[in-house]
This record gives C-alpha cells, structure tokens and sequence, in this order.
C-alpha cells in the first residue's frame, strides 16, 4: 500500500519540473504578427459572458451509456481588454484588439461508468464508476501582434461524492432509462478532495484566407498534474466565419475538467455566422485517478501497468453565432481506449452541447 501511494505522490509531483518549459505569464512573445490585426472590433469594452456546456454520449448518437458518460459545467468569464487604457474611440481607429487578460470560474460535474449499469456488484476488469465535482479557476493571456496565447487552471474537487450518484439515478428516473446501481464501488466511495494544475500554450502556426472563409491552424501544448497528470499536443484547425480569435473555440473544450472556454466578442459585426474546428491530440498521460484511485480504498482500481499511457484523440465541431454575443456548439470527439486489457479495454465517443451568452 504504501508503495502504491509512493508511486502516485510521484505522479503528482513530477510534472512540476516540465512546467518551467512554458513561458511565464509575464510576458507573451509578440515576434510574429497575423492577420487577425487587420480585422476590426465589435467592441471595445471589457465583457463578461456565462458559458453551459454539457457532455454527453447520448448527443453522439452511438446509444451506449458508458465510460464518459456525462458531464456538466457552467462557466463565468470576464475578459478585460486591459491594455487599452485610452479612450475606446483610439482602440478602434486602431482596428486592432486589445491585448486580452481574461479570468474565469468553472463549476461542473463529470461521471464515469462501466457498461453494465443493472450490475450491483463489483465489477473487476470493466471501467470503475467514478464522479468528479469541482471548480476551477483560469487565466489566459495574449497579445494582439502574437501567435502565442497562455492560459493556466487550478480545478479543485471532490472525488466520489454521493451527490454525484443521486443526480445520475435522477436524470435516468426523468427520462426513464436504466439507472446506475453501482455507484457503491465508485473511485474514492464517500468523498476524497483532490485538485488538478493545467498549464497551456496556444500557438498559431497558420492563418490565411480558404476561399472566402478564414482558415487557421494552431498548435497547442497542455502540462498537467493531479487527478489528471499528463502532457498532450493537439492540431487544431479552424474554418469560417463566426468571428472568433484563433486562439478560442467553444467546440475545441470538451477533455475531463480540462481548460474552460473563454470567448471574447466576436472581430467582426455579424448577426449570424458559422465556423468549423477539427482537431487530433497525442496525450502522454502518468497518472488517472478516474482509473487508478487516490489515497482512499476503492473497491476497483488499476495500477499503472494496467493502463494505457499513450492516448489518441480526433474531434469534429460546428461554432454558430446567432447575433454579438450569443453562441452555440455541437462537437464530436473519439478517444482511444484508456485500460490495456479486459472488459474495460474500448474506445468511446461522445460529444458536447454549449451555449454562450456575453453580458455586461
């Protein structure tokens, strides 16, 4: 026991020595200049937005109810353009944005379960029944004249919550389907704390006009450790007309309680437009305490040996604006199996609904 709990502190500590690789949150790297400066504001003033998006592998039309099942989250951003402290009449005639210091807080909850939903007892070799909720606490930073964003998250949480299993069997009693009866053997059964540090870097490889559409292609760059620790590289490319930075999609956030969304308002005054995002993303991944539990007993667990360390995923998404500050998103993904072996070992899809509506 005491080596298991060894082997997991050291899966939480050691990415600390890959986080210097990223750059500091003082200063972004404005060496390269895109297009994006040529395209006007819709506004210049700081705005605030609420952002609902809801995971779920009933929206993927596969109708399995497993693994990833369901996840939930709401999301307050505001995001200050901070580095106009002129009148907002020169940012304008500027036709440039201002530099962006954004902040946001993420409330949400995600549910794991094995296949079998009817089962009551233990099943070894299928995916355990695990449930996070959590808040989580983001920054991103950017300058207008570079391709290279930043953004860090402290995501806290309780593992294993009862709270977790009530809202499960309640939103399976209303719309009346088999509900979760093993929620007993869930990972950290009653409740353990735990947290996550995310750190990421956006960077913009491509920008440039694709028929009348703009087309841009980013490379992006995650260190994580806690309940997830890993690091991952994803290509991401973007297509359209919905007006959103390069840096952002609603349709690019859907990984475990992973960066949440934070959307300006759009570049360009239009009521209605609609862009498209593809992605693929390598995941190194040491450490799942959906998987492998964390200090407390759980009834069904798996050691490191017994997991898959490399982890494909590939996404498909549709951004629509329906006028300045209202947006929506549907988004697919696919994600490599996450066991090395038995009745767990599968991939599994599932896709994401989100709704976002800017205030001020």
């Amino acid at each position: 026991m005491n080596g298991r709990r060894n082997l997991r502190q050291r899966a939480l500590l050691a990415p600390l020595l890959l986080l210097t690789w990223l750059a500091p949150w003082s200063h972004v790297d404005a060496a390269g200049a895109q297009s994006e400066a040529a395209l006007s504001v819709a506004d210049g003033d700081p705005e605030r937005r609420w952002t609902l998006h809801s995971d779920n592998d009933l929206f993927a039309f596969t109708h399995k109810d497993r693994d990833y099942t369901a996840g939930v989250s709401i999301t307050l951003t505001d995001t200050g353009a901070a580095g106009c402290a002129r009148a907002k009449r020169e940012c304008l005639e500027e036709r440039m944005p201002a530099p962006v210091r954004a902040t946001a807080l993420d409330l949400g909850l995600l549910l794991f379960t094995p296949r079998d939903l009817s089962a009551e007892e233990t099943l070894f070799g299928e995916r355990p029944y695990a449930s996070l909720l959590y808040a989580g606490f983001s920054k991103l930073a950017h300058e207008p004249a570079a391709d290279v964003a930043y953004q860090s998250t402290l995501t806290v949480g309780f593992l294993g919550l009862h709270f977790a299993e009530q809202v499960h069997r309640r939103v399976h009693a209303a719309v009346g389907v088999q509900p979760p009866m093993g929620y007993d053997h869930q990972i950290s059964a009653g409740g353990e704390p735990t947290f996550r540090y995310t750190r990421s870097r956006y960077r913009l490889l491509v920008a440039d006009q694709f028929g009348s559409q703009r087309f841009t292609l980013g490379l992006d760059t995650t260190l994580s450790f806690g309940f997830l620790t890993e690091a991952d590289a994803a290509l991401t490319v973007r297509w359209g007309s919905s007006g959103e930075r390069w840096w952002e999609s609603l349709a690019d956030e859907g990984d475990y309680a992973g960066q949440p969304a934070i959307v300006e308002p759009p570049l360009l005054r239009r009521h209605r437009a609609i862009g498209f995002s593809a992605g693929v993303e390598l995941r190194a991944r040491l450490y799942d305490a959906f998987l492998q539990g964390q200090f407390r007993h759980s009834d069904v667990t798996y050691r490191s040996s017994e997991i898959e360390h490399f982890l494909g995923e590939a996404w498909l998404g549709v951004d629509v604006s329906l006028d300045e500050r209202l947006r929506l998103s549907y988004v697919i993904r696919r994600q490599s199996k996450e066991l090395a072996a038995g009745a767990g070992a599968r991939a599994f899809t599932w896709a994401g609904l989100t709704v976002s509506r800017g205030f001020r």
